[in-house]
């Protein structure tokens, strides 16, 4: 989790190199806010995470980056770096899975083990076994209806890993049930923050 000065840090490193729309003023007026406010939102993210996503800002960028600049970049790269599939590999998976599972007898068979969570929550809401006994003429449907249900998933967990972390967990927290958390996605790039309160 970054500190106040490591966030302090990496704004001044950032206001050191050559950005438009720089927040000079602000830094030189009222430093103790601006930092305040960067913090706020990127407290949740490790400082060499940060300091990561910050030099790509710079390489990537004309502009100098707002919080929420920042924290999309680190989900966006959370996503490349975490190794989750995009659906039609997920759906790979499961089928490769189902091929397995038809040659033990019906009464052995028992969800298997994916490689990723995000697979394994998809097809807990679709129930193993409507992959395992629906006729081969189904499939098509299936995959449709799997890689619709992967995508809206995969998506509202970017959408709350873009949020700061005290949001992110008044929502996890309000849901009232355990379930899927981002930092199990992303391989503790994110921390888990709110998963067992």
């Amino acid at each position: 989790m970054a500190t106040t000065n490591e966030v302090a840090k990496i704004l001044k490193w950032l206001l050191s190199q050559q950005l438009l729309n720089k927040p000079q003023e602000e830094w030189n007026d009222d430093k103790g806010l601006l930092v305040s406010t960067y913090h706020q939102v990127l407290e949740d993210l490790e400082a060499a995470f940060l300091e990561l996503v910050s030099r790509t800002w710079v390489n990537r960028e004309k502009w100098f980056p707002g919080p929420s600049d920042l924290r999309t970049l680190g989900v966006d790269m959370m996503f490349a770096m975490s190794g989750v599939p995009n659906s039609a590999v997920a759906w790979r998976e499961v089928v490769r899975m189902r091929d397995i599972q038809w040659a033990y007898p019906r009464h052995r068979r028992g969800v298997p083990k994916f490689s990723n969570p995000v697979i394994r929550t998809v097809v807990d809401w679709m129930t193993w076994d409507v992959f395992v006994n629906s006729p081969e003429e189904e499939t098509k449907w299936l995959e449709r209806r799997f890689s619709k249900l992967y995508d809206e998933h995969l998506e509202t967990l970017r959408v709350m890993a873009v949020m700061p972390g005290e949001a992110r967990r008044l929502i996890i927290m309000g849901q009232g049930r355990p379930g899927l958390f981002i930092s199990d996605v992303f391989s503790g790039y994110l921390l888990n923050r709110g998963k067992n309160e």
